[in-house]
């Protein structure tokens, strides 16, 4: 009875230890999209850049821009036909994603680092903002794609400057097996 005892204890032991060497940060993952996602993103911000707004790049803020309400990109889902979504979980899953641009996503983009934008918003640096930053940075939204992937809604707000800017909602669809801007909404300058 003793060995029996003995085997028991040494498994559930083995198995205490095995279990305790799973990674804890279940919970902690950082959202992950997909690869098509990806790939879609790239050729997007790619049209965008080069044929929307006529650039060969653009400087882009590495933080995001977080929708704020589910209003932000209500209007857009009525206007593709996409009326059925539960843009409450599309609101929380935007406010989630915080992940940061990089060139890999970006490749048309110089990303500019939150430090950077936090320098050059002292009165001091200001005198240097054209210098180190041209025009403006661009802050864009990740990008919310339709089941189908034949739409596409992302945020872009333009910096250039203390009280100088503007903001729009953006709707690409795809046609020809190319993205195409169709919809600009939301207007916003200031």
């Amino acid at each position: 009875m003793t060995k029996t005892r003995y085997h028991l204890l040494l498994v559930a032991f083995v198995f205490f230890i095995i279990s305790c060497n799973r990674p804890i940060n279940v919970g902690n993952k950082k959202p992950e999209i997909s690869e098509r996602e990806s790939i879609e993103t790239k050729k997007i911000l790619d049209y965008y850049i080069k044929h929307e707004l006529k650039k060969d790049s653009i400087i882009l803020s590495e933080i995001p821009y977080i929708y704020k309400s589910k209003s932000d990109f209500e209007d857009a889902f009525k206007h593709i036909g996409q009326t059925n979504l539960n843009l409450d979980s599309l609101l929380a899953k935007s406010q989630k994603d915080t992940t940061l641009w990089s060139e890999a996503i970006a490749p048309a983009s110089r990303i500019i680092t939150r430090n950077d934008i936090h320098k050059l918003s002292y009165p001091v640096m200001l005198s240097n903002y054209n210098k180190v930053l041209g025009d403006g940075f661009f802050t864009l939204s990740h990008l919310i794609f339709s089941d189908d992937f034949k739409y596409a809604i992302m945020y872009s707000e333009y910096n250039c400057g203390s009280r100088c800017g503007s903001g729009n909602l953006l709707i690409f669809k795809m046609i020809d097996e190319k993205w195409k801007l169709i919809k600009t909404y939301n207007q916003v300058v200031f």
